[in-house]
């Protein structure tokens, strides 16, 4: 089972690049925070790792995967 952090609010940004879940109306999903933007997320770490499409969402809460 994965740890996770606490949700943050969709006005903070996250401190590391990397994937993060973000909820997304209920729904959660992976999505990789590059620095500047949020991209478009998807149902596994991996797959939003590889997306390089920033989403028309950048303000949605987040979570953090802990390792």
């Amino acid at each position: 089972m994965q740890k996770l952090t606490p949700w943050f609010e969709p006005g903070t940004k996250p401190a590391r690049i990397g994937v993060y879940q973000r909820d997304h109306c209920g729904t959660v999903e992976y999505s990789y925070w590059d620095g500047h933007y949020w991209r478009f997320g998807r149902r596994t770490a991996r797959a939003a790792a590889e997306l390089t499409l920033a989403s028309r969402f950048q303000a949605l809460p987040w979570r953090g995967v802990m390792q």
